[in-house]
């Protein structure tokens, strides 16, 4: 019996340890259990960190997406009109300031040159012409100045020998009353003082005749030198012309103002470009971001800060 009773000892010892080993079995974890616990606390710790970073950067950063790129828009319109002749650009092509962008038939503008430097050169023509006049009247009113001097010099001498006749003339009168010279003596002194005054009188007349030619060539000359001057300003004026026509025929090529690219292409070539008339434009590469803020973002931002900028056809690469 005390055999038996080992026994069944032995055998509660058995089923004792076989339980204690089924529980230990159930308590270590599985290794699918442990891997889904690292992968849930990794997760936990990555939206941790996402979402600490995102309140970082929202209680220190201002954001906007109502934000563009922009820049300046250089169109281009020719200065005159005319048949386009060639387009030596096309749409998206980089240019540099100088480049040959269009042309303008300038056939037109060639003869226009010619004409005005036609009527240029008759002006210039017409101008020595007159001044020549001007000059020949300027030699006439001094060879009529002198004559008058001359003619004012013979009637002042005519003035002074009529003068002294007349004063013999007035002894005579005397004298032959005195009986001191004879009638013939008186005759002839009376004579004499006729003939003094006659030609005082006329050298008189001469001289004044002298004066009014003087005059008439003044007045011509100032009649020259007028024409002389309209002359003058008409030189300038088909200089001007000229100049104006000139300039028109170098509008017929159109250069690039800047360097940049071309964006809204319409001319072609064989069509018809009136002056001011948009052919194209040229977008400087010189560009800029214009962003939108809230007025209650304005308080934090200030000029100079440093900016990131992300683009929605290169997502994640901030620039």
């Amino acid at each position: 019996m005390k055999t038996d009773k080992s026994t069944l000892v032995e055998e509660q010892e058995q089923v004792f340890g076989a339980v204690e080993a089924t529980k230990s079995a159930d308590q270590k974890p599985k290794p699918k259990a442990l891997w889904l616990l690292r992968a849930a606390t990794l997760g936990l710790g990555v939206l941790w960190y996402l979402g600490l970073s995102y309140l970082a950067d929202t209680l220190t950063h201002e954001s906007t997406d109502d934000a563009f790129i922009d820049g300046h828009i250089v169109s281009i319109a020719p200065k005159v009109s005319g048949q386009v002749s060639a387009v030596h650009v096309t749409d998206n092509q980089l240019v540099k300031k100088g480049d040959l962008l269009v042309e303008i038939d300038p056939r037109d503008y060639e003869m226009r040159v010619e004409q005005k430097r036609a009527s240029a050169q008759t002006s210039d023509a017409n101008y020595k012409t007159v001044v020549s006049a001007f000059e020949l009247m300027q030699a006439k009113v001094t060879t009529a100045e002198a004559s008058e001097r001359q003619a004012r010099a013979q009637a002042e001498a005519s003035q002074a020998v009529a003068a002294r006749a007349a004063a013999d003339l007035k002894r005579s009168q005397q004298l032959v009353k005195e009986g001191a010279i004879s009638q013939q003596e008186f005759d002839n002194a009376q004579a004499a003082a006729r003939e003094a005054g006659a030609k005082w009188n006329a050298d008189e007349q001469n001289a004044l005749e002298e004066a009014s030619k003087v005059e008439e060539a003044k007045a011509q000359l100032s009649a020259a030198k007028t024409v002389v001057e309209m002359a003058r300003a008409q030189i300038k004026q088909s200089q001007t012309d000229v100049s104006a026509a000139e300039l028109d025929l170098s509008y017929a090529k159109i250069f690039a103002p800047c360097d940049g690219q071309v964006t809204r292409k319409m001319a072609e070539a064989g069509a018809y470009a009136q002056s001011g008339q948009t052919l194209l434009a040229i977008v400087p590469k010189e560009v800029w971001v214009t962003a939108n803020f809230k007025e209650t973002q304005l308080t934090h931002l200030q000029a100079g800060q440093l900016v990131n900028i992300e683009i929605e056809a290169f997502p994640g690469r901030p620039f």
